[in-house]
Order: C-alpha cells, then structure tokens, then sequence
C-alpha cells in the first residue's frame, strides 16, 4: 500500500493523536437461535431484549483489526501495510462526531460491492477480538490454521476465529458485519443464520472440545441516518457436544499461535518460528527498543516511511533510536507504533532458552485490555495478552532502552 509521504505526515501529525471512545448496542439473541435459523420466522422486533452497551475506543478498534489479520505467510512489511491502511480507512469512514459509533455520511457507498462488505466483515471481526477480550478471552488463532495444524479437514465453510480462556476453555466464532443503507431496515437475521451454519459441528472435532461457539454480527449505519435504529452488535452461542475421535489439541497451541503472530507483524520473523516450534534451534540475542507506557515497560516498532518518488512505503526500523528520531522521522510530531510488553518477551526468553515453550499457558497477563489516553504523549490500546499498538509524540523516542534478550 502507498501513500503520499507529506499526506501522512499531515495525517500522524494532526488525526492520529486521538482515542475517541465509541458506544454500540449489544443484544444476546441466543434465545431466538431457533427463529434465526428458521426460514418463516421472523427475527424482529429485538428491542425488547436487554440491550448492553459496549464501549471501546478508536485505538481498540485498530488493535482488533490489526489481530484479527494477522495469519501465516504473509510478510512483516505486508503486515505493516495492513495495520497501516486500518487506520487510514477507518479513521476516514468512522465518524468522529457521535459517540454511539456511525459511519460518515454516504460511509455505506464509500467502498462499494465486494469492498463494502469486506470492510464491513473487517471491522467486525475487530470488534468481536474486542468483546471476547473483555469476556477473558485474550488468545486468538484463526480457525483455519487451527485445523489446519491438527489435520482435520475441511468440508465446508469454517468460522474465523478461535478464542482461549484457559487451554481448556477455547470458542469457537464467526463473525459477520454489514452496512446499512440509510433510511432501510437492517437485515440481522441473514449474517446470524449463515454465521450459525458455518459453526455447525466443528467444536466437536477437537479434543478438548470446543464446547461454545458464537454467532457475532455488527451492523453499522450511517451519522444523521433518520431511521429509527443505531448501529448494532448480536451474538447468539448453541451449544455442541464432543465427537468420539477427536483431534488432541495441545494446551499450549493457541497461546504460541497468538505470540507468534504478533512477534511476526513487530518484524522478529526468526522469534516466531522459534516460538511454534519444539525443534532445536541455535540460540541468538536479539535487541528490542523499550518506552514506558502506563507505567510498563513495552519493546516497540515505529512504522516507518520510506520515500521514493513522493511515494512511500512502510516497514519495521531496523536503524537505533536515535536515527529513527534525528534522520528517518525529522519532519513529524508523531508516529504510530506495534509493540509487545517488555515482561512478557523476558519470559517467552526464560521458556524458549529452557527448551520449555509448552509452559507458555502459565505466562503471566494483564487482568484486563486496557486504552492508552494521554493525548500529549502516548495514545493506544494494550491487550491482555501484552501486545500494543497507538501513535506517540516523536520526542517519545528520547527514552527509549536498548534490552537484549536471549531465544
């Protein structure tokens, strides 16, 4: 992905020092499961199921995206173009004038056909790594490379995610998102029901079962849209029972997954092969750059431009604090960054140096995510799991420690 070089700065410098908090109605519609996959019935009306509010910021939102992207094969630098082309595209098309999240006005048409309902499918995947992480749920694994690894086949469509609690409480969820065209009634009941089939009988397969799943659907509307109805989240959970022959998953899979994938977006390619594999491997030191953020210490990787006939592109810094600061970042106030806490990658150290990765599930976490709001300085989101992302004033870099560490 490219952008012009001064369109960023402008942007860095002047949008991104924000972390607005959204609000979106949240309705359990797991008792009217039978009425969603039932072809006659009707889903409506819905408002008179309790309605909970779930409340997240701009920064969770990109964090959410970002995760939900993450899959193997891809490069760090496409990973970074990702994470990039998120916070321009969303920032643009989520309105920053309501606090009960809305798209712009014409937001729905903005990316027509197969890109409007990506976009869609897109931030709601984001949210529902969001919602399950304030529901204890901080590891993820996409659902493919799950069975995938443990050789089951596919025979039909799959869900997108695979969420962990505790090695032995693993979700199953598919999420789907739309927009909805202003002055027409939302069409929950269609992305329920496909989401429902799309679950159907594959906790089963695995041992330990995965015994929830969850049908998640985000539907967003645009500002001043005078039909009577907000944007809106539904999640519906049917329960499954354990099939005899089922796949053993290991306790440790999801967390070395999850760990592995962030590892590859920061650029330490070699660190996450080196943390999904038992094999041996020589052991190197690798240099992380750290600054404080509430309080921690968290290693960062600033997201850097590199020109090229008033184009650039963007990829992970290789260069010391000080050539980020002084030489590649000279003409910003800001910069945006991906990052891991610094006492997590000490201890995935200790475990991978003892040949010990399997103990990964006793690796210590947040109690909770968290946002980073201190406009003057740091603005982002930390996950449970430790991992970071936001923007931060350039003079943030003057801090920065150089930590090496042994895998």
């Amino acid at each position: 992905m490219f952008f012009d070089y001064w369109h960023f700065g402008g942007f860095v410098n002047k949008v991104a020092p924000t972390n607005m908090k959204y609000e979106i109605q949240t309705y359990d519609l797991t008792s009217r499961k039978i009425d969603i996959q039932t072809k006659k019935k009707h889903l409506k009306p819905i408002k008179k199921h309790k309605i909970t509010p779930f409340i997240f910021s701009k920064w969770g939102l990109f964090h959410g995206v970002t995760k939900a992207q993450l899959s193997r094969g891809l490069t760090t630098t496409i990973f970074l173009q990702i994470l990039l082309g998120n916070v321009f595209k969303f920032n643009t098309i989520i309105s920053s004038k309501s606090s009960k999240i809305r798209l712009i006005r014409g937001g729905s048409k903005l990316y027509k056909d197969f890109s409007s309902s990506t976009s869609a499918g897109e931030i709601s995947q984001g949210l529902s790594i969001l919602y399950f992480e304030s529901k204890g749920y901080p590891f993820c694994s996409h659902f493919d490379d799950f069975r995938r690894d443990h050789k089951v086949a596919k025979n039909g469509e799959s869900p997108d995610f695979v969420f962990e609690k505790t090695p032995k409480d693993r979700i199953l969820v598919e999420a789907k998102g739309s927009f909805v065209a202003p002055e027409t009634a939302s069409n929950l009941k269609a992305p329920l029901a496909k989401a429902l089939s799309q679950l159907k009988s594959w906790g089963v397969k695995f041992s330990p079962p995965l015994k929830k799943s969850y049908a998640f659907a985000v539907l967003l509307r645009e500002l001043e849209d005078p039909f009577n109805e907000e944007s809106l989240l539904a999640v519906v959970d049917p329960e499954e029972t354990e099939a005899p022959n089922a796949a053993n998953v290991p306790p440790s899979y999801v967390r070395r997954v999850n760990y592995s994938n962030w590892l590859q977006l920061m650029g330490y390619n070699e660190l996450a092969t080196i943390i999904l594999s038992d094999g041996e491997h020589s052991r190197a030191e690798h240099t992380f750059f750290a600054i404080s953020i509430a309080g921690e210490q968290y290693a960062i990787i600033p997201l850097i431009p590199v020109q090229s006939e008033n184009t650039f592109d963007v990829r992970r810094q290789e260069a010391t604090p000080v050539d980020i600061r002084y030489k590649i970042f000279p003409k910003l106030d800001r910069f945006i960054f991906v990052g891991m806490r610094l006492s997590v990658l000490k201890e995935l150290s200790h475990l991978s140096t003892r040949g010990n990765l399997n103990n990964i599930t006793s690796l210590e976490t947040l109690d909770q995510f968290r946002d980073i709001e201190n406009d003057d300085l740091i603005n982002g989101s930390i996950f449970t799991d430790g991992s970071v992302i936001g923007e931060a004033d350039i003079h943030t870099l003057d801090t920065v420690n150089s930590v090496r560490l042994k895998f």
